[in-house]
């Protein structure tokens, strides 16, 4: 790495933003243009895995967080769920409360980066504030940090970009009530993590050629908060199966869906649980699809 800043011009064509169709935008170039700065800098992860990560900015305010990791097929096979493609990330919604937990505690050591400021002047040093660049992502490695900027364009950061994340279509509120009211029965007397995210698959059973693929849920490990009375009664209601099925015996867990062909794929999703002070309880499942396994 050079000990300069590097200064790059990328010409990349862009979905049109909100109220530009595709021909104002060839029309004005800057819509079309990416700025990216590159500065030296040591970054520390504390990770070896990791080579790169990614943040996505929405209105100066950190949106979501990719974390990267260097490419090697015995790590990635065995910490990736097995997905269609051969890309592999972990992915974290910043505005979905178990992401952020969960990436709080798995990252303590990694810093949200500072996020500069730009603005165009004349050589006199006048702003010409018709010619603003937002930032748009910060991509930290381990020897520099580059920042990239947009001008007219900004993508919408909470639809998306792979498809249609797996989601409950039986009633949250049932498990909610349910888990309320064994919270309730059990009295617990000693302290308590309130809130829990739990990681779970849902994949396909095993069908016979010609049969619609059904769903599956697979309840994995405790991602954020203690074992304990609730989280016991958490997994208890989670794993029963008028959860995952219906009187009529269909599946209430979905598929997610891929974007770019409908199809249905396997992911892993993070379920937050929380109990509130009144006993109510709190449960959130993800709003996005930000990888092609939800790792």
């Amino acid at each position: 790495m050079k000990n300069c800043l590097i200064l790059t011009i990328l010409f990349c064509l862009l979905k049109p933003a909100q109220g530009q169709t595709r021909d104002e935008m060839y029309k004005n170039p800057d819509i079309m243009n990416m700025m990216w700065i590159t500065i030296p800098a040591q970054n520390h992860f504390g990770d070896e895995h990791i080579e790169r990560i990614s943040f996505t900015i929405d209105s100066d305010t950190i949106s979501t967080v990719g974390i990267h990791p260097k490419y090697d097929t015995a790590y990635i096979k065995k910490t990736f769920l097995a997905g269609v493609f051969s890309q592999r990330f972990f992915f974290y919604d910043l505005d979905f409360e178990g992401d952020r937990l969960v990436f709080k505690e798995k990252y303590p050591h990694i810093q949200l980066p500072a996020l500069p400021s730009t603005k165009v002047t004349n050589r006199y040093g006048k702003e010409d504030t018709s010619r603003k660049y937002n930032i748009e992502e910060v991509h930290l490695y381990l020897d520099s940090t580059t920042y990239v900027y947009a001008h007219g364009y900004k993508p919408d950061h909470t639809k998306s970009l792979y498809g249609i994340p797996a989601k409950y279509v039986g009633d949250l509120g049932d498990i909610e009530a349910r888990i309320s009211q064994d919270m309730a029965a059990a009295a617990a007397s000693t302290p308590i993590d309130s809130t829990l995210v739990y990681g779970a698959v849902i994949t396909r059973f095993p069908v016979e050629k010609g049969m619609a693929a059904r769903e599956k849920f697979e309840l994995g490990s405790l991602l954020y908060g203690k074992p304990s009375v609730f989280s016991e009664i958490v997994k208890k209601n989670l794993m029963a199966h008028e959860t995952s099925f219906g009187e009529n015996g269909k599946p209430k867990w979905d598929f997610a869906i891929l974007g770019t062909s409908g199809r249905p794929i396997d992911t892993r999703i993070k379920i937050y649980v929380h109990l509130n002070k009144d006993g109510s309880i709190t449960m959130k499942l993800p709003r996005m699809l930000g990888n092609f396994t939800g790792d």
